[in-house]
């Protein structure tokens, strides 16, 4: 079994156990229909009928479709953790359910260490994902440590990547079989902009049926357009990079919620 797959993204502070479970994360807590919404939009205006499975890949720590109700469960996030045994943390955080100190909230020190000190950030150091691909990529141009713990954070991401997207699929594939699928959807900062995870999580869902055209991938990320396809015309499910407007839609809500 890959070591990805029980490293744990927690920052261990002064924990003697540091060297063993590594680091965690935050996230803004944005409502699934951010996503939803400008998935629907810009496919729905290809002319394309609509009932796809979401996977929202964000820097700053945002995702959705793995999620649930709890920002720290699911997927490493830029600064928070992903799913972790609940109890870990009272065994990690000094004090945990003292305050942490921040300006002008009042949160324990367990929810501070889960949400801001953790996921990308505790692994590589950074949230970056551009950056952490870039030091994975060219280790030489780096310092050794740097390129080896971005090589280990992009490792654990795609990791638990890969674990929610087999779960979803597998889930879709028994009710619906692949012709009911429509598509899979890369968005948000991470899916937005990354044209290598997308080629490289192609290629591993290859035996799924999945092939990412390398010439539309290239240009997606460039481009301006809402939705785009990026498969090759022999995949057996499309691919999409579809942009998010997840202020404009907060702002929607917030204009129903108060009747504005």
């Amino acid at each position: 079994m890959s070591p990805t797959t029980y490293i744990l993204a927690i920052n261990c502070g002064s924990s003697s156990i540091k060297a063993k479970l590594y680091k965690v994360g935050s996230a803004k807590r944005q409502p699934l229909t951010a996503v939803a919404e400008g998935s629907v939009k810009g496919i729905g205006a290809k002319g394309q009928k609509i009932k796809i499975k979401l996977e929202w890949l964000d820097g700053s720590g945002d995702n959705v479709s793995e999620e649930g109700e709890l920002g720290d469960k699911g997927l490493v996030g830029g600064t928070r953790s992903g799913t972790i045994d609940p109890t870990l943390v009272f065994h990690l955080v000094k004090e945990c359910a003292e305050d942490a100190g921040l300006d002008g909230i009042k949160v324990t020190r367990a929810e501070a260490t889960l949400n801001k000190k953790s996921g990308l950030t505790a692994l590589a150091g950074t949230n970056d994902f551009n950056s952490i691909t870039t030091k994975m990529l060219d280790p030489s141009s780096h310092a050794e440590d740097d390129a080896k713990a971005s090589t280990l954070a992009y490792k654990v991401y795609t990791d638990r990547l890969l674990c929610y997207l087999t779960f979803y699929l597998s889930k879709l594939f028994e009710t619906e079989g692949v012709d009911g699928i429509d598509g899979l959807v890369f968005s948000g900062g991470i899916g937005e902009k990354s044209v290598f995870l997308r080629k490289d999580i192609g290629k591993r869902l290859g035996w799924m049926g999945f092939e990412v055209d390398d010439k539309l991938n290239d240009q997606a990320s460039a481009g301006k357009e809402v939705a785009v396809k990026i498969n090759a015309a022999s995949s057996k499910i499309p691919i999409w990079v579809v942009q998010t407007d997840e202020e404009e839609v907060c702002a929607k809500m917030v204009q129903e919620c108060f009747d504005l």
